[in-house]
């Protein structure tokens, strides 16, 4: 799965605005963005024996 530019956009914008109003206005960017947070944290909680390490 390759991170799309849109979601690196949406990462960035939220380092500038981390607020609550600033969110609920952006909470679809979210949601698109979403299923890439989820792999990517899968990834980077697993080791190469493919085990979960939390």
């Amino acid at each position: 799965m390759t991170i799309e530019k849109s979601t690196l956009d949406f990462l960035k914008a939220l380092a500038r605005n981390n607020n609550r109003e600033w969110f609920q206005k952006n909470k679809d960017r979210y949601l698109h963005a979403r299923p890439f947070f989820d792999y990517l944290t899968e990834v980077l909680t697993t080791d190469a024996n493919g085990v979960s390490v939390l």
